[in-house]
């Protein structure tokens, strides 16, 4: 989300607020409304709107948390997400969020071939 491309595009619908479900008092309480029962990772993250009424959250039609969307499916449903979501952002922005986020994808990809490489080269 802190991608310089992405950060300033979020700031103009959302505020986003950390919640250590651990630490702090009543995070825990305020995962189980927004979440229920149900786990899937972390990141998680919820769209609220004034009031607190939840619009949308980081899992997927399948209940499958999104996370931080790295491949193309996860990339794509983070778009929608933001379309669901959105309330002055543009489908221009939109688009340039998820190409962001694809870009970073792709570099994370080739980094962790890389990494997986060099391991397997230093043990021959």
């Amino acid at each position: 989300m802190a991608l310089p491309e992405v950060k300033p595009v979020l700031e103009k619908d959302f505020v986003a607020c950390w919640i250590d479900t651990d630490r702090m008092i009543g995070g825990a309480e305020l995962l189980k409304r927004l979440r229920g029962d149900g786990g899937g990772g972390i990141p998680w993250f919820s769209f609220v709107n004034a009031d607190g009424t939840q619009i949308v959250d980081s899992d997927d039609e399948h209940g499958s948390n999104l996370g931080c969307p790295h491949n193309e499916d996860e990339v794509k449903a983070w778009g929608l997400t933001l379309l669901r979501a959105r309330l002055r952002i543009t489908d221009a922005e939109i688009a340039r969020v998820v190409e962001a986020f694809h870009e970073a994808g792709m570099r994370g990809d080739a980094r962790r071939k890389a990494e997986k490489e060099a391991t397997a080269a230093a043990g021959q």
